[in-house]
């Protein structure tokens, strides 16, 4: 695959063709796998996040996520992916713990 790069010289699997003739695939890693290396470790740690909506009937539940106290309903805030557990919290009524699994840059709406 082929993409235009910036400097307007063309690079395949993110490598200039030169430097995949100096890469030999029986000594070294290709371009390529040295790449998707690249892009596997960044996604490692860097890993996003998504805007998570609460929203409760009647209003004013409070909001536990792995336990730290967010907010009242309603309520919306950002959280790295990953799986939490959310605790919902109201006078004269029985908590609600779930499981959420937060995907990066996929909202997540919780109520109503």
């Amino acid at each position: 695959m082929y993409t235009l790069q910036t400097d307007r010289s063309l690079y395949r699997d993110g490598c200039s063709d030169q430097q995949q003739r100096e890469l030999s695939s029986t000594t070294r890693p290709t371009c390529a796998s040295l790449v998707r290396q690249a892009a596997e470790a960044r996604a490692e740690t860097d890993s996003g996040w998504s805007k998570v909506t609460v929203e409760t009937d009647p209003v004013g539940a409070r909001v536990f996520v792995a336990g730290k106290d967010r907010g009242a309903t309603p309520l919306s805030f950002d959280l790295d992916a990953g799986s939490y557990q959310l605790d919902l919290r109201r006078d004269g009524f029985k908590p609600w713990v779930t499981d959420v699994q937060v995907k990066a840059n996929e909202p997540l709406r919780i109520g109503r």
